[in-house]
């Protein structure tokens, strides 16, 4: 009678053929390493959860409360300082198109306001911090210049 080799083991089972699968495979010890990672990241997550969600509503509250002051209280005060803006501006540009004797009148208008109207002194002191309030400073700064008081004008 004839012999024949065996050139490797075959399974009789479905479940032994995934076994024997597994153990061959670097990818099957791959995944189950990945399983037991997950499994340790899940743990953590759990343990932890709600330091987690603490941090994450103390972001999201902070958020809001800069969405809020940015909507509430800064872009009015903007808004109050370019309304304001229009009466200084006014007489400086007619100051500087002017060439008569009553120059000196339309920058000190300018500068300190009249008629219950701020001037650029009062909207730097009053609206600080905003672009206008730059606005403002340069456009003393300018009406300082052309009264001569150059001290006045670098500061």
């Amino acid at each position: 009678m004839a012999t024949y080799k065996k050139r490797g083991y075959k399974p009789k089972t479905k479940e032994e053929e995934v076994e024997v699968q597994e153990q061959d495979s670097t990818t099957a010890e791959v995944f189950n390493t990945l399983d037991e990672s997950a499994s340790k990241s899940e743990e953590w997550v759990a343990k932890n959860q709600k330091v987690i969600l603490g941090v994450i509503g103390v972001i999201a509250v902070g958020i809001l409360g800069y969405l809020a002051y940015v909507n509430f209280v800064q872009n009015p005060k903007i808004n109050d300082a370019n309304n304001e803006m229009y009466y200084p501006q006014q007489y400086l540009d007619q100051a500087l198109n002017n060439t008569s004797a009553n120059k000196d009148s339309l920058l000190t208008l300018a500068l300190n306001g009249s008629e219950g109207k701020y001037g650029f002194l009062d909207i730097i002191k009053d609206y600080s911090g905003t672009p206008t309030a730059n606005l403002a400073s340069y456009s003393a700064g300018m009406a300082y210049l052309n009264l001569k008081n150059y001290k006045e004008a670098i500061n």
